[in-house]
């Protein structure tokens, strides 16, 4: 009995981790939309038009990571409620 409560809580403390490193992938992805889309960053480089449509994606994969880290954490709290 005891090993599955050790068990649980084991797969709550990598849960929790995996929760935190989907954050600041978060704000990577929206950090480097914003960068890309409103500010002169690589624009030597990168064409307007590619790293604009490149800051969009990331903007939007930010933003659907966000909404799925949200979901999760509801999940979370309907399970321990349960």
């Amino acid at each position: 009995m005891t090993f599955f409560k050790f068990e649980r809580k084991s797969l709550k403390i990598g849960n929790n981790i995996l929760k935190c490193f989907s954050f600041f992938m978060v704000l990577v992805y929206l950090a480097l939309g914003f960068g890309l889309v409103f500010t002169r960053l690589f624009h030597e480089r990168i064409p307007d038009f590619q790293k604009k449509a490149f800051g969009i994606f990331l903007l939007a994969y930010g933003c659907f990571r966000a909404y799925r880290l949200i979901n999760s954490f509801k999940k979370d709290e309907n399970d321990d409620e349960n």
